[in-house]
This record gives C-alpha cells, sequence and structure tokens, in this order.
C-alpha cells in the first residue's frame, strides 16, 4: 500500500488524498500521521516539557501524552474535514500547473501544522475551506496564504464569530448569517464591554478598520469649502460697502452641515477577503 502511494503520488496534497479515498478513516489515520504529523508530534513532545519534567518527574511525559493525543484528534477532524471537499479539491489540483502544485504542497504542509496544533478545533473546517479556495486560484501565493493561516490561528472562534457579523453583505441583504451582536453575546457568555473588547482586537489585526479615517477626509474637505464661502462672502460685503452697486454674495445653503466622522469599527479590506477566503457562504 506504501510502496504503490510512493511510486504515484509525487505531491503531499495527492498523497494524503490517496489514503483517505482508498483507506477509509481509520487507515488513514495511520497513514497520514506517517506522512503528514510525525515530526509536529515529536516536536510537541518534547518543547516546553523537558524542563519541567526535570523538576517533577512525570509530569513532562503527561504533558507530551495529553499533547499528542490533541494533534492525533485534531488531525482526525482535519482528515473529516478533508473527505467533504476530498473530490473539489482532487479535480482543482490536477488542473493547476506544475509550480502552483508546489506552492499548494507548501501550503498544505501549513495547514496540516496548524489543523493538528490548534487548541479550538471548530478552526479546522475554516482552514480546510480556504485550502480549497485556493486549490481553485490561479495565481497561487505562499507569502499571502501563510499570512492568512497565521491570523487565522491566533484567532479564537469568537474572534471569528464577531467578524463574520460585520460583513453582512457576504451573506446577503445585510442578515448576518441570521446573527446579530446579541447573539453572540448570549452564545459566547459575554457582555457588551467584552464584545467591545474583541472588536478592539480585530482593529489591531487588521481585520477591522474605523470608519472615522474614511470619513475625516470627506468633513475636513466641506469645512474648507464652508470657510471659503465665509471668506468670499465677508470680502463682497467689504467691497459693497465702499461700492455700493457691487453685489454681495451669499452664504451657501449648506453652510452649516452636519459632519458625519464617528468613532466607529466596519469591517476591512482584509477582513472582507479573510472571510471570503475561509467562510462558506451557505445561504
Amino acid at each position: 500500500m506504501g510502496d504503490k502511494m510512493d511510486a504515484v503520488k509525487d505531491f503531499l496534497v495527492e498523497s494524503v488524498l490517496e489514503v483517505i479515498t482508498e483507506h477509509g478513516k481509520e487507515a488513514a489515520k495511520a497513514q497520514i500521521k506517517e506522512i503528514a504529523t510525525k515530526e509536529s508530534i515529536e516536536i510537541a513532545a518534547t518543547v516546553g516539557s523537558d524542563m519541567i519534567g526535570s523538576m517533577i518527574p512525570g509530569i513532562g511525559s503527561a504533558i507530551s501524552s495529553y499533547r499528542t493525543q490533541k494533534q492525533l484528534n485534531n488531525l482526525n477532524i482535519l482528515i473529516m474535514e478533508l473527505e467533504k471537499k476530498i473530490e473539489e479539491i482532487r479535480t482543482n489540483f490536477e488542473n493547476q500547473t506544475q509550480e502552483n502544485k508546489k506552492t499548494l504542497d507548501a501550503i498544505f504542509e501549513i495547514v496540516i501544522y496548524k489543523a493538528t496544533n490548534t487548541n479550538q478545533d471548530e478552526k479546522i473546517k475554516y482552514m480546510v475551506h480556504g485550502f480549497t479556495t485556493l486549490t481553485a486560484t490561479q495565481n497561487v501565493s505562499y507569502d499571502i496564504s501563510y499570512l492568512f493561516y497565521d491570523v487565522i490561528d491566533r484567532m479564537t472562534v469568537l474572534d471569528i464569530a464577531t467578524l463574520k457579523i460585520s460583513y453582512p453583505f457576504f451573506w446577503g441583504a445585510e442578515q448576518n448569517n441570521g446573527k446579530s451582536f446579541n447573539d453572540i453575546m448570549d452564545e459566547f457568555g459575554i457582555d457588551y464591554y467584552q464584545y467591545n473588547s474583541v472588536r478592539d482586537n480585530l482593529y489591531r489585526m487588521g481585520l477591522l478598520e474605523n470608519q472615522y479615517d474614511d470619513v475625516l477626509e470627506k468633513d475636513l474637505d466641506l469645512l474648507v469649502n464652508r470657510v471659503n464661502n465665509i471668506n468670499e462672502v465677508v470680502i463682497s460685503i467689504q467691497e459693497a460697502l465702499g461700492n455700493p452697486k457691487k453685489k454681495m454674495k451669499k452664504l451657501n445653503n449648506n453652510s452649516k452641515s452636519k459632519l458625519k466622522a464617528k468613532d466607529r469599527l466596519k469591517i476591512s479590506k482584509f477582513g472582507k477577503e479573510f472571510i471570503e477566503f475561509f467562510i462558506e457562504n451557505e445561504t
């Protein structure tokens, strides 16, 4: 079985899909562990545990065992999510250039590492959907893909849920996928101040932006126009005082227009791209 795979498949993506397709879930677990996660499990079993283990006998092996089991559980979820997309990924991958296949292989290693090491396995489905999206892309960028996976790795499920309702047009007719910020607070058991703290975190990651910056420039242009109009009126009054035949200018009707700049967060271009990359629109 292993010899057949090694002889036929040149890419990690193809090898993993072959295992999942031909040998079922139970066999796939063992095979993919050997192909993709052996190194990451060995790293997890040693990093951060040696020093503690030397001070408290037994705790190092307990931590290593927990981490390894967590990785294997995540790996099982990764396999199940890949199964859902397997035909789409395979078809897209076969139609890619050799250069893109190499890049996708490198990105797939990132997906495996991030998925097997995430603390919240709910994010794995997003990682797989993102990779599926990539396999259909003509210009595959490793750097941009790494950025996207690095960001989702640093996010929590709460972060993702909060970002999703910030992009209503993705779901159509501003439905927010049927959720509001009140639903998010109820679902995760947080208050409004904690919800705003999550949005501030998304702002720091560049997924949200402050609309104040967008509107401020327009407000400044408006103020400049108003000041210029006032100056013109004052000058015309002065000229009219010296020459009664001179016609005085009037203030514009909209000289009292209200400034619109407010300190309010909204989804950024990067946030929209992030949603479109990782989140499947099921509507």
